[in-house]
């Protein structure tokens, strides 16, 4: 084999090589984008049995209003986060999530 046909296959090898490194970000990237939806939702979601208990027996003994009041600051920082950057995982969760949070902050505050 002659030196630039050499040159030329190690070239192309390196090229074919970066491209495939190159590919499996994209590929993973792909796939966390189809899952951020549904971990978006379910988070809220899991919290609504606590919300649900809280309202129905009319208590909020165990739990702590300066836990729920600083969770529910955060979503509102991460709603500003995800408006500023139009992110709509982040808008829809937080939306949700301060939804849930305000539900549980009140009732703290009213049973406890």
């Amino acid at each position: 084999m002659s030196k630039e046909v050499l040159r030329d296959f190690q070239q192309r090898q390196e090229l074919l090589n970066q491209n495939l490194v190159q590919a499996e970000p994209k590929k993973l990237e792909k796939i966390i984008d189809k899952l951020i939806y549904p971990a978006g939702l379910l988070g809220p979601i899991f919290a609504l049995p606590q919300l649900f208990e809280v309202w129905i027996h009319k208590s909020a003994k165990e739990l702590s209003l300066t836990t729920w009041l600083s969770w529910l600051i955060l979503s509102f920082i991460w709603l500003a986060y995800g408006l500023i950057h139009k992110n709509r995982p982040i808008i829809v969760s937080n939306i949700l999530w301060i939804i849930i949070e305000a539900g549980i902050t009140m009732a703290i505050i009213i049973y406890k």
